[in-house]
């Protein structure tokens, strides 16, 4: 059994300040670059969209990316999420930035891990983090709650039409969010720019 470790109440003040402001979290919490952390202003503006594409440098999304899966899955219940990048080298270098920034959060922050390698995170909150390629069987057998599109580039990524075609009847079941991270026009990358008020894209904040 667990030894059960009294919070003080400094610690649920923050835990509750970190629930409730993604952007806070990170700041406060989260180890990240200098340039991630002049670009996270966009954690809020990925919470407040449900079709979000950053238009950023991708190593930066790749971590703006990596800070919100995190602070999701620590203050979520029962979602599965799905990250697909180029290649699973690529997704699993996600997954790589999300265990580091797991490891430096404090422990009252944190949600105990059930499985944690490589290629899948799981929580005992329910909350599952998948690493996959960008191919059109990336989705198969699972049901998605949130998948984020790292490097899209529909031009020079022959997977792209594919995995859009597979994807897209996912989205009327159990869908809350599609983040894509690219560095072309995001009027032709995203498929959901009918989205209207659920379509937002994020630009890089100029220092």
């Amino acid at each position: 059994m667990k030894e059960l470790i009294p919070f003080t109440d400094r610690q649920i003040k923050d835990l509750i300040n970190c629930r409730d402001d993604v952007r806070h979290f990170a700041e406060i919490h989260c180890r990240m670059s200098n340039p991630a952390l002049l670009q996270a202003f966009a954690l809020n503006e990925i919470e407040g969209a449900r079709f979000p594409v950053m238009v950023i440098e991708e190593d930066v999304a790749d971590e703006l990316a990596a800070v919100f899966i995190l602070w999701v899955a620590m203050f979520s219940y029962d979602k599965t999420i799905m990250i697909v990048g180029k290649t699973i080298t690529h997704s699993q270098g996600i997954i790589d930035k999300i265990k580091t920034i797991y490891e430096t959060i404090p422990d009252h922050l944190r949600v105990h891990p059930t499985e944690y390698n490589k290629r899948s995170l799981t929580f005992d909150n329910g909350v599952q983090v998948i690493a996959r390629a960008r191919t059109s069987n990336a989705a198969r057998g699972m049901c998605l709650s949130f998948v984020y599109c790292s490097g899209a580039d529909p031009k020079f990524d022959a997977n792209m039409e594919p995995f859009w075609e597979a994807i897209t009847p996912q989205m009327a079941v159990g869908f809350t969010k599609f983040l894509i991270s690219t560095t072309h026009d995001p009027l032709v990358v995203s498929p959901f720019v009918d989205g209207g008020e659920d379509f937002a894209v994020i630009r890089t904040l100029k220092s």
